[in-house]
């Protein structure tokens, strides 16, 4: 597969931790998740693009 950001052929990906900090509401959203991102440019990759869909 291609990075479609910098045109790299992905041979490893990065799975970045998120976490969400204080909010003063209440919030539907999760506290954590991650992201997969390219290891040549960093930019965050589509879960279908790593074949994880």
């Amino acid at each position: 597969m291609v990075c479609p950001h910098c045109g790299k052929e992905l041979e490893e990906l990065a799975v970045v931790r998120l976490l969400r900090s204080r909010v003063n509401f209440t919030s539907t959203l999760p506290r954590r998740g991650q992201v997969i991102t390219c290891i040549e440019c960093r930019k965050v990759l589509t879960a279908e693009l790593a074949g994880f869909a």
